[in-house]
């Protein structure tokens, strides 16, 4: 039951499509009806995207706080908020094509 649950989470209830395998170009886009039925609960916590717009999927999660965001804040310059993100540090792709 648990991995038909899963399956049926994962592709919104089978309304996702497979991208093509056959070179018949990218799907049409979906309905935004569609995008947003991932964000209820139950949720898997994975954020589908259509062919067209990435082939990644990112995750997404939910914070619960006492009293809300009042004085929530993001120090980042913290060290450790650097920390944190080594991805800042990395080279964009442009800087490949930079002359030397």
């Amino acid at each position: 039951v648990a991995c038909a649950e899963g399956l049926m989470l994962s592709t919104a209830g089978k309304r996702w499509e497979a991208a093509p395998k056959d070179g018949g170009g990218m799907a049409e886009m979906v309905p935004q009806p569609l995008l947003d039925s991932q964000f209820g609960s139950p949720s898997t916590g994975l954020v589908y995207t259509p062919p067209r717009y990435s082939d990644h999927i990112g995750t997404g999660l939910v914070f619960e706080f006492e009293g809300g965001l009042q004085g929530c804040r993001l120090e980042t310059d913290d060290p450790q908020t650097k920390a944190a993100q080594p991805h800042r540090q990395w080279k964009g792709i442009t800087s490949f094509f930079k002359r030397a």
